[in-house]
């Protein structure tokens, strides 16, 4: 991780979440960590469905105070 990155999550994301999703042609596997940053977990695989995907981030960020995003 770069030091403007490393520095953008220290400065904005404190006890907050981060959700990654990890984008493939047939899946998206979405992961967040805890608020301290300390352990990572699975959330959800959905089949790849713009709409689906779009409901599912939609939720998952009224639910959860996230800080950002990442995708990979």
């Amino acid at each position: 991780m770069s030091k403007e990155a490393h520095n953008f999550l220290q400065s904005t994301a404190k006890f907050k979440k981060i959700l990654a999703i990890d984008y493939g042609k047939k899946y998206i596997g979405f992961a967040s960590c805890d608020p301290l940053h300390i352990s990572v977990y699975s959330v959800d695989t959905l089949i790849n469905n713009l709409d689906e995907v779009k409901q599912f981030i939609e939720k998952y960020t009224k639910q959860e105070t996230i800080a950002g995003i990442v995708l990979g």
